[in-house]
Protein backbone atom coordinates (compact mmCIF):
# COMPACT_ATOMS: atom_id res chain seq x y z
CA UNK A 1 0.00 0.00 0.00
CA UNK A 2 3.25 2.63 0.95
CA UNK A 3 4.31 1.83 -2.52
CA UNK A 4 1.28 2.48 -4.39
CA UNK A 5 0.57 5.64 -2.46
CA UNK A 6 4.37 6.73 -3.33
CA UNK A 7 3.85 5.75 -7.03
CA UNK A 8 0.35 8.22 -6.95
CA UNK A 9 2.28 10.86 -5.46
CA UNK A 10 4.81 10.79 -8.38
CA UNK A 11 2.30 10.47 -10.90
CA UNK A 12 0.84 13.67 -9.77
CA UNK A 13 4.17 15.55 -9.18
CA UNK A 14 4.21 18.18 -12.71
CA UNK A 15 7.24 20.03 -13.09
CA UNK A 16 6.48 23.75 -14.59
CA UNK A 17 8.55 25.15 -16.96
CA UNK A 18 10.47 28.84 -16.06
CA UNK A 19 8.11 30.64 -17.72
CA UNK A 20 5.48 28.95 -16.07
CA UNK A 21 6.67 29.30 -12.86
CA UNK A 22 7.63 33.39 -13.62
CA UNK A 23 3.18 33.81 -14.30
CA UNK A 24 2.63 31.60 -11.59
CA UNK A 25 5.23 33.18 -8.91
CA UNK A 26 5.52 36.95 -8.27
CA UNK A 27 9.30 36.26 -7.91
CA UNK A 28 11.23 36.27 -10.82
CA UNK A 29 13.72 32.87 -10.54
CA UNK A 30 16.83 34.47 -11.00
CA UNK A 31 17.26 37.63 -9.02
CA UNK A 32 14.42 36.45 -6.33
CA UNK A 33 13.58 40.20 -6.81
CA UNK A 34 9.85 40.71 -8.14
CA UNK A 35 9.14 39.65 -11.60
CA UNK A 36 8.18 42.02 -14.15
CA UNK A 37 4.15 41.20 -14.02
CA UNK A 38 4.44 41.76 -10.02
CA UNK A 39 5.89 44.74 -9.71
CA UNK A 40 3.81 46.58 -12.67
CA UNK A 41 0.74 45.21 -10.87
CA UNK A 42 2.19 46.58 -7.65
CA UNK A 43 3.37 50.16 -9.35
CA UNK A 44 0.13 50.47 -11.14
CA UNK A 45 -1.85 50.24 -7.22
CA UNK A 46 0.94 52.36 -5.62
CA UNK A 47 0.60 54.96 -8.47
CA UNK A 48 -3.82 54.73 -7.31
CA UNK A 49 -3.13 55.37 -4.28
CA UNK A 50 -0.21 58.46 -4.77
CA UNK A 51 -2.59 59.75 -6.88
CA UNK A 52 -5.60 60.18 -4.18
CA UNK A 53 -2.88 60.94 -1.12
CA UNK A 54 -1.69 64.10 -3.77
CA UNK A 55 2.10 61.77 -2.95
CA UNK A 56 5.30 61.70 -5.54
CA UNK A 57 6.08 58.56 -7.13
CA UNK A 58 9.81 57.38 -7.80
CA UNK A 59 10.91 54.96 -9.65
CA UNK A 60 14.94 54.06 -10.10
CA UNK A 61 16.24 51.84 -12.83
CA UNK A 62 19.13 49.94 -12.48
CA UNK A 63 21.60 48.53 -15.38
CA UNK A 64 24.78 46.58 -15.13
CA UNK A 65 27.88 48.04 -17.24
CA UNK A 66 28.97 46.26 -20.04
CA UNK A 67 27.19 43.30 -18.95
CA UNK A 68 26.99 41.73 -22.44
CA UNK A 69 30.71 41.57 -21.97
CA UNK A 70 30.58 40.41 -18.40
CA UNK A 71 28.56 36.62 -20.30
CA UNK A 72 31.66 36.67 -22.53
CA UNK A 73 33.86 36.72 -20.33
CA UNK A 74 32.36 34.48 -17.50
CA UNK A 75 29.29 32.73 -18.68
CA UNK A 76 25.59 32.47 -17.94
CA UNK A 77 25.64 31.08 -14.98
CA UNK A 78 27.72 33.51 -13.57
CA UNK A 79 25.75 36.23 -14.81
CA UNK A 80 22.86 35.06 -13.26
CA UNK A 81 24.81 34.63 -9.82
CA UNK A 82 26.30 38.62 -10.50
CA UNK A 83 22.46 39.92 -11.27
CA UNK A 84 21.04 37.68 -7.79
CA UNK A 85 24.08 39.78 -5.87
CA UNK A 86 23.39 43.26 -6.93
CA UNK A 87 19.35 42.67 -6.87
CA UNK A 88 20.15 41.60 -2.79
CA UNK A 89 21.84 45.21 -3.10
CA UNK A 90 19.04 46.69 -4.78
CA UNK A 91 16.55 44.96 -2.63
CA UNK A 92 17.95 46.74 0.77
CA UNK A 93 17.52 50.01 -0.24
CA UNK A 94 13.68 49.96 -0.09
CA UNK A 95 12.51 48.46 2.85
CA UNK A 96 9.46 51.12 3.80
CA UNK A 97 6.41 50.07 3.01
CA UNK A 98 5.19 50.15 -0.67
CA UNK A 99 8.67 50.24 -1.62
CA UNK A 100 9.37 47.06 -3.99
CA UNK A 101 12.67 45.87 -5.85
CA UNK A 102 12.18 44.52 -9.02
CA UNK A 103 13.35 42.67 -12.21
CA UNK A 104 12.80 45.27 -14.48
CA UNK A 105 14.26 43.30 -18.08
CA UNK A 106 18.04 41.64 -19.02
CA UNK A 107 20.03 43.05 -16.59
CA UNK A 108 18.13 46.24 -15.67
CA UNK A 109 16.78 46.00 -11.91
CA UNK A 110 14.20 48.76 -10.81
CA UNK A 111 13.07 50.01 -7.81
CA UNK A 112 9.44 51.77 -6.82
CA UNK A 113 9.71 54.62 -3.87
CA UNK A 114 6.15 55.85 -3.12
CA UNK A 115 6.11 58.77 -1.18
CA UNK A 116 10.29 59.58 -2.14
CA UNK A 117 10.89 62.62 -3.13
CA UNK A 118 12.89 63.81 -6.20
CA UNK A 119 15.98 65.03 -3.60
CA UNK A 120 15.99 62.21 -1.44
CA UNK A 121 15.61 59.82 -4.71
CA UNK A 122 18.42 60.95 -6.26
CA UNK A 123 20.45 60.30 -2.92
CA UNK A 124 19.22 57.49 -2.67
CA UNK A 125 19.74 56.04 -6.47
CA UNK A 126 23.51 57.81 -5.57
CA UNK A 127 24.12 55.51 -2.38
CA UNK A 128 23.18 52.25 -4.52
CA UNK A 129 25.85 52.82 -6.85
CA UNK A 130 28.49 53.21 -4.72
CA UNK A 131 27.35 50.19 -2.69
CA UNK A 132 27.54 48.07 -5.41
CA UNK A 133 30.90 49.28 -6.48
CA UNK A 134 32.88 49.43 -3.65
CA UNK A 135 31.84 45.74 -3.30
CA UNK A 136 34.27 45.05 -5.97
CA UNK A 137 32.89 42.38 -8.04
CA UNK A 138 35.60 41.26 -10.35
CA UNK A 139 34.70 42.24 -13.97
CA UNK A 140 37.74 41.44 -16.04
CA UNK A 141 36.24 42.81 -19.25
CA UNK A 142 34.84 46.04 -17.77
CA UNK A 143 35.83 49.34 -19.48
CA UNK A 144 37.20 51.00 -15.78
CA UNK A 145 38.55 49.86 -12.71
CA UNK A 146 37.77 45.82 -12.96
CA UNK A 147 34.93 45.66 -11.24
CA UNK A 148 31.34 45.73 -11.38
CA UNK A 149 29.38 48.80 -11.59
CA UNK A 150 25.84 50.01 -12.77
CA UNK A 151 24.25 52.96 -14.01
CA UNK A 152 21.54 54.33 -12.94
CA UNK A 153 17.68 56.62 -13.84
CA UNK A 154 16.15 58.47 -11.67
CA UNK A 155 12.10 59.65 -12.39
CA UNK A 156 9.71 61.36 -9.56
CA UNK A 157 6.22 62.39 -10.60
CA UNK A 158 3.46 63.53 -8.82
CA UNK A 159 0.46 60.97 -10.08
CA UNK A 160 -2.48 63.04 -11.70
CA UNK A 161 -5.48 62.49 -13.97
CA UNK A 162 -3.30 64.33 -16.70
CA UNK A 163 0.20 61.63 -16.66
CA UNK A 164 -0.17 58.39 -17.80
CA UNK A 165 1.45 56.01 -15.66
CA UNK A 166 4.00 55.04 -18.06
CA UNK A 167 5.23 58.27 -18.09
CA UNK A 168 7.07 57.62 -15.47
CA UNK A 169 8.64 54.94 -17.15
CA UNK A 170 9.79 57.10 -19.82
CA UNK A 171 11.50 59.15 -17.97
CA UNK A 172 13.69 56.66 -15.70
CA UNK A 173 14.63 55.02 -19.53
CA UNK A 174 15.42 58.53 -20.92
CA UNK A 175 17.47 59.20 -17.85
CA UNK A 176 19.11 55.69 -17.93
CA UNK A 177 19.98 55.97 -21.44
CA UNK A 178 21.64 59.34 -20.37
CA UNK A 179 23.60 57.89 -17.99
CA UNK A 180 24.42 55.19 -20.13
CA UNK A 181 25.42 57.76 -22.81
CA UNK A 182 27.72 59.58 -20.26
CA UNK A 183 29.70 56.52 -20.15
CA UNK A 184 27.84 54.31 -17.18
CA UNK A 185 28.84 54.27 -13.15
CA UNK A 186 26.71 56.95 -12.97
CA UNK A 187 23.14 58.39 -11.95
CA UNK A 188 21.22 60.74 -13.97
CA UNK A 189 17.62 61.65 -12.64
CA UNK A 190 15.13 63.46 -14.88
CA UNK A 191 14.47 66.75 -14.54
CA UNK A 192 11.26 68.76 -15.02
CA UNK A 193 11.74 71.76 -13.88
CA UNK A 194 15.02 72.27 -16.70
CA UNK A 195 11.75 72.96 -19.33
CA UNK A 196 10.93 75.91 -17.36
CA UNK A 197 12.84 79.43 -18.29
CA UNK A 198 13.33 81.79 -14.91
CA UNK A 199 13.23 85.50 -16.31
CA UNK A 200 14.85 87.74 -13.17
CA UNK A 201 13.69 91.44 -12.97
CA UNK A 202 16.07 94.04 -14.02
CA UNK A 203 15.75 97.32 -12.49
CA UNK A 204 17.59 99.01 -15.38
CA UNK A 205 15.89 97.95 -17.83
CA UNK A 206 12.41 96.89 -16.44
CA UNK A 207 12.03 99.99 -13.94
CA UNK A 208 10.85 99.75 -10.55
CA UNK A 209 8.75 96.49 -9.71
CA UNK A 210 5.09 97.23 -8.82
CA UNK A 211 2.17 95.78 -9.98
CA UNK A 212 1.56 98.22 -12.92
CA UNK A 213 5.04 97.45 -14.44
CA UNK A 214 4.82 94.02 -13.58
CA UNK A 215 1.64 93.31 -15.85
CA UNK A 216 3.03 95.98 -18.54
CA UNK A 217 6.48 93.43 -19.04
CA UNK A 218 3.87 90.30 -19.27
CA UNK A 219 1.44 92.40 -21.93
CA UNK A 220 4.57 93.53 -24.03
CA UNK A 221 5.45 89.32 -24.05
CA UNK A 222 2.21 88.31 -25.62
CA UNK A 223 0.62 87.23 -22.35
CA UNK A 224 -3.42 88.02 -20.74
CA UNK A 225 -2.97 88.27 -16.92
CA UNK A 226 -4.69 88.02 -13.79
CA UNK A 227 -3.74 88.71 -10.73
CA UNK A 228 -3.76 86.63 -7.16
CA UNK A 229 -3.16 86.79 -3.70
CA UNK A 230 -1.40 83.83 -1.80
CA UNK A 231 -0.95 83.61 2.20
CA UNK A 232 1.02 81.19 3.80
CA UNK A 233 -1.89 79.40 5.36
CA UNK A 234 -3.59 79.10 2.18
CA UNK A 235 -3.78 75.35 0.82
CA UNK A 236 -1.81 74.44 -2.34
CA UNK A 237 -3.20 75.63 -5.46
CA UNK A 238 -2.55 73.63 -8.60
CA UNK A 239 -1.84 75.59 -11.91
CA UNK A 240 -2.68 73.86 -15.37
CA UNK A 241 -2.92 75.36 -18.29
CA UNK A 242 -3.63 73.99 -21.91
CA UNK A 243 -0.96 76.74 -23.54
CA UNK A 244 2.00 78.31 -22.65
CA UNK A 245 1.46 80.67 -19.24
CA UNK A 246 3.58 82.64 -16.43
CA UNK A 247 3.60 82.72 -12.91
CA UNK A 248 5.19 85.78 -12.33
CA UNK A 249 5.87 87.07 -8.61
CA UNK A 250 5.14 90.95 -7.74
CA UNK A 251 5.45 90.76 -3.54
CA UNK A 252 6.83 87.66 -1.37
CA UNK A 253 8.60 84.21 -2.23
CA UNK A 254 6.50 81.22 -3.68
CA UNK A 255 6.88 77.58 -3.50
CA UNK A 256 6.69 76.32 -7.02
CA UNK A 257 6.58 72.25 -7.32
CA UNK A 258 6.41 70.33 -10.61
CA UNK A 259 6.15 67.07 -10.39
CA UNK A 260 7.25 66.24 -7.06
CA UNK A 261 10.14 68.67 -7.67
CA UNK A 262 10.30 72.13 -5.75
CA UNK A 263 12.25 75.36 -6.60
CA UNK A 264 11.27 78.93 -5.06
CA UNK A 265 10.56 82.16 -7.08
CA UNK A 266 11.04 85.67 -5.20
CA UNK A 267 9.81 88.99 -6.03
CA UNK A 268 10.12 90.23 -9.78
CA UNK A 269 11.10 86.82 -10.58
CA UNK A 270 8.34 85.38 -13.98
CA UNK A 271 8.46 81.59 -14.45
CA UNK A 272 7.68 80.63 -18.54
CA UNK A 273 5.81 77.39 -18.51
CA UNK A 274 5.24 74.63 -20.97
CA UNK A 275 1.52 74.11 -21.86
CA UNK A 276 0.03 70.84 -19.94
CA UNK A 277 2.59 71.19 -17.12
CA UNK A 278 1.06 71.28 -13.87
CA UNK A 279 2.15 73.22 -10.91
CA UNK A 280 1.50 73.71 -7.25
CA UNK A 281 1.79 77.17 -5.87
CA UNK A 282 2.44 77.24 -2.15
CA UNK A 283 3.09 80.75 -0.48
CA UNK A 284 6.61 80.61 1.05
CA UNK A 285 7.18 84.00 3.00
CA UNK A 286 4.82 85.68 5.73
CA UNK A 287 4.63 88.14 3.43
CA UNK A 288 0.95 87.15 1.62
CA UNK A 289 2.40 86.84 -2.32
CA UNK A 290 1.10 88.75 -4.93
CA UNK A 291 1.53 86.97 -8.35
CA UNK A 292 0.18 87.03 -11.90
CA UNK A 293 -1.03 84.21 -13.97
CA UNK A 294 -0.27 85.01 -17.65
CA UNK A 295 -1.80 82.98 -20.88
CA UNK A 296 0.04 83.24 -24.05
CA UNK A 297 -2.77 85.41 -25.87
CA UNK A 298 -1.60 84.37 -29.04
Amino acid sequence: QFVIDRLVLITECVILPCDTLERVSPLCQVTGLSNRRNFDQQFDSEWRRAMRESKPMTLIIVEVDAYEEYVSAYGSQSADSLLRKIGQTVKGFGRRSGDLAGRWENEKLAIMLPGCDARNAIRMAEALRKRIETRKITHAAAIKKNIVTVHAGVATLKPSANLARDEIQKRADSALYEAHFQGGNKVVAHQPLSKLKLDHWDNVIDGPLNEQSMMQKLLVWGYDTSKEILSKDDKPRENFANSESVIAAVKGELIVEVEGHTMTIKAGDALVVPKLMILTLQAKSEVPVILFKAISAR
